[in-house]
């Protein structure tokens, strides 16, 4: 593959991406109130988009498989370790103990394969599939940095989605992670992260920072705001030490903080909240409470997660990991992988149960019911229709804008 014309390539992506080429994916979804001939030119253009990525996503997409049951396909799969290893969706599997499934590489005949174990805190199943090995997928360690392009490829080595590094790797679950023991202030607009209190047994309080003071650093990392602060002690384990870097009256000074345990902060989302997120479409069953992701604006489907996800030189990052909402979706990254199958995986029945018993991450996320009343239930649903027509045109025409305001 010759990287720098696929790269010159790809720096005609603003001139190729209109309209339902954002929808280069398996089961493209219908954009309605267009005429035929422009529906004829999308098409054209989401073609020319994917010949352009195809030899990008080519070696990736020979380690992508389909995971069926039944006739349905659950979930894409990421073949590895000895090309008998498949990792996917482990809350996307139904009936995961009592199942064999249908394994569909993009060329060759089906496997069968049943899942061997499971890595519960990232929703990872590993499945074991019989027959002649498939070609295992090969990972990278290479960096994502904000905005780096990101490409999903479908088995037949079409594309399944594409997007670019929204939010850079950090964690999600913030349990058991490390803290300050300070709470911040959000009101506060100049550099660094102002401190609005102290805990009193906390390790900043400890260490001598009071009230006041504005944290400006961390382990030699400027802090920007209170994202900054967070991704910065993401991953940090209680107990232990950061160098902080914080001015009081003008005058800076150093400290050294011993993280101390963050509460698990209660999952307070609103009926409304919940609507919302599902307005962009199907979203995946277990979407958040991961150990590190990273953040992409890809839009692949909830049967489409699983699979791996690759940079501008076709190198394998990590594996789609969840559908999150309209505008995001999680990417396992690679390195977390390698961590993960290098220990031992989890025994499938107990994190069955452990769900099953709301102890471990929910299978299902059911929407709310839909008010009552002048907004009943039989007006909602008969509007439904409508709101997704009417979003899926405005998303087209944001598109056209976007791309007349380019030329």
């Amino acid at each position: 593959m010759k990287i720098p014309r696929i790269i010159a390539r790809c720096a005609l992506l603003p001139c190729l991406i209109t309209g339902a080429a954002l929808a280069a994916r398996d089961d493209q979804e219908d954009l309605p109130l267009i005429r035929p001939e422009e529906r004829t030119a999308i098409d054209d253009q989401s073609r020319a988009f994917n010949d352009t990525l195809a030899p990008l996503i080519a070696d990736a997409a020979r380690s992508t498989v389909r995971i069926w049951l039944d006739g349905e396909r659950l979930a894409y799969g990421t073949v590895t370790g000895d090309g008998r290893t498949v990792i996917t969706k482990f809350s996307e599997l139904a009936d995961p103990l009592e199942s064999t499934f249908v394994i569909e590489p993009g060329e060759g005949p089906s496997r069968m394969g049943v899942v061997a174990g499971v890595y519960e805190d990232d929703d990872l199943a590993v499945l074991r599939i019989d027959g002649d090995p498939l070609p295992a997928v090969r990972w990278t360690m290479a960096l994502l940095p904000l905005g780096s392009f990101l490409a999903a490829p479908q088995p037949d080595g079409d594309l399944a989605a594409f997007g670019v590094v929204a939010v850079e790797e950090r964690l999600l679950k913030d349990a058991g992670s490390g803290g300050l023991g300070v709470r911040v202030d959000p009101r506060f607009t100049g550099s660094g992260v102002r401190i609005a209190s102290v805990e009193p047994d906390g390790g900043a309080a400890q260490a001598g920072l009071l009230q006041g003071d504005i944290l400006t650093r961390i382990d030699g990392r400027d802090l920007s705001g209170f994202m900054e602060l967070k991704h910065v002690l993401s991953g940090k384990q209680p107990g232990s030490k950061v160098a902080v870097v914080a001015t009081r009256d003008g005058v800076e000074a150093a400290y050294e903080v011993i993280l101390g345990k963050l509460p698990e902060a209660p999952k307070l989302k609103s009926d409304r909240i919940r609507i919302t997120e599902r307005l962009g479409g199907s979203l995946s069953r277990v979407r958040d409470d991961f150990s590190r992701v990273i953040q992409s604006d890809m839009r692949p489907k909830p049967n489409q997660i699983g699979g791996p996800v690759v940079n501008l030189k076709g190198e394998v990052v990590g594996v789609t990991i969840a559908r999150a909402d309209r505008t995001r979706s999680f990417i396992l990254p690679a390195a977390r992988i390698q961590e993960l199958l290098a220990s031992s995986a989890g025994d499938p029945a107990a994190a069955l149960a452990r769900a099953e018993a709301g102890k471990g991450p929910a299978f299902t996320t059911e929407l709310p019911e839909p008010p009552q009343g002048r907004m009943g239930r039989i007006r909602m649903k008969d509007m439904q229709g409508h709101v997704d027509e009417l979003r899926q045109l405005m998303d087209f025409l944001r598109d056209e804008l976007d791309q007349l305001e380019k030329r």
